[in-house]
């Protein structure tokens, strides 16, 4: 395909031969939008390979619908989680519903603002609205950065406002109960290790063996484990600071003895056939927390357990995330600096920390004020 750039005044152009029309006049296709030469190149060299694979649109007949598909496959579906990836395909659904059919460069702003509304007026809840709100709003600035639309039609939207939950937390003793309920089911380790160390349920379940060092007690956490509509799972940490190394108690080092052992005992045994000539070697790349014939928990499985032995134990019903919030509040609570929890949570900052947990600091306070009562 032939292509060039083109300067007129300041700014440059890219236009693309895209052959002969059917009245047998040639067929160009300008993009704009380059403020220099080697900008309008790159675009060019881009264009081209878009080109080759049939995906240059026309952008002045490029529908809202044509943009997100497109989206969705060149953008999300490569360099997102699965699980983020299919709130990103529901969001799309949605507009496309309301306004999928309007051409990409003629959408404003109110079109937005009537699919929210509409939104509203349905069964989502307040949360999973500024969810869609704000994939959509992504896929908008795409377009703006891939120089399809000159600016984001997401302005001056109103969301629905969340009321801001209040957390909710065990006591040390509640969690004690919790264990006691789960012992001796496959999700006894899972709880353990998220009210011990804080850790989220794919972090857990994407735990292996090669991860866990006995002797220093620490855990490695390097993979994720996620469920969609693909499947389960491994896949990249939340962020850069999700990947850190997290040091766990006496109580836990025994529970994983213990999980080691049973597991080398299913391999040994023959129950499990897959795995019956697998050496203790073998188990490295395994995970930690499995069903009985060694196979992953699910995530889902997990969520669903978990609530069914809070209400057994007759706890409070939280979400299993909220064991997460247990460990850092517990450790706050018994003085534990801030700092620690934030590197043991894999928060960016501390201030994420601190921010989240503000409701143990009044405390902290307090118990601060007599330290100095002179």
């Amino acid at each position: 395909m032939k292509g060039s750039v083109v300067r007129r005044g300041s700014r440059f152009y890219v236009v693309l031969y895209l052959g002969m029309k059917p009245d047998g006049k040639k067929d160009y296709r300008w993009y704009s939008g380059y403020r220099t030469q080697k900008e309008a190149h790159d675009g060019l060299l881009e264009l081209k390979a878009a080109a080759k694979n049939k995906k240059v649109v026309e952008k002045s007949s490029m529908s809202v619908s044509d943009f997100l598909n497109l989206w969705i496959e060149d953008h999300v579906e490569p360099n997102l989680t699965p699980g983020t990836a299919d709130k990103y395909k529901s969001a799309s659904l949605s507009a496309c519903k309301v306004f999928g059919n309007i051409k990409i460069q003629k959408i404003e702003p109110f079109q937005i603002q009537r699919w929210v509304n509409q939104m509203s007026e349905s069964n989502l809840t307040k949360s999973s609205i500024v969810t869609y709100y704000n994939a959509i709003k992504a896929a908008f600035n795409k377009a703006v950065g891939w120089r399809i639309i000159g600016q984001t039609p997401c302005v001056e939207v109103t969301l629905p406002r969340i009321k801001k939950q209040s957390m909710k937390t065990l006591t040390a003793s509640e969690v004690s109960r919790l264990l006691v309920e789960a012992k001796g089911h496959p999700v006894e380790l899972v709880l353990l290790l998220a009210a011990s160390c804080g850790l989220r349920r794919g972090e857990i379940l994407g735990l292996r063996w090669r991860q866990v060092d006995m002797q220093e007690q620490v855990l490695h956490l390097s993979e994720n484990y996620t469920e969609s509509s693909k499947g389960v799972a491994l896949s990249e940490l939340k962020s850069d600071s999700s990947y850190r190394s997290v040091n766990f108690s006496d109580s836990v080092k025994l529970a994983l003895k213990r999980q080691k052992e049973e597991q080398l005992n299913a391999m040994k045994s023959g129950e499990v056939i897959e795995l019956s000539n697998m050496t203790e070697e073998s188990l490295y790349d395994l995970h930690v927390c499995t069903w009985y014939d060694l196979t992953p928990l699910k995530p889902s499985y997990v969520t669903k357990k978990c609530k069914k032995l809070l209400n057994r134990a007759k706890l409070p019903q939280i979400r299993f995330h909220d064991l997460r919030h247990t460990h850092a509040t517990l450790l706050l609570q018994a003085g534990v600096h801030p700092k620690v929890v934030q590197e043991r949570l894999g928060h960016s900052k501390i201030s994420i920390t601190l921010d989240t947990y503000s409701h143990v600091l009044p405390s902290m306070q307090k118990e601060a004020a007599q330290l100095l009562n002179f």
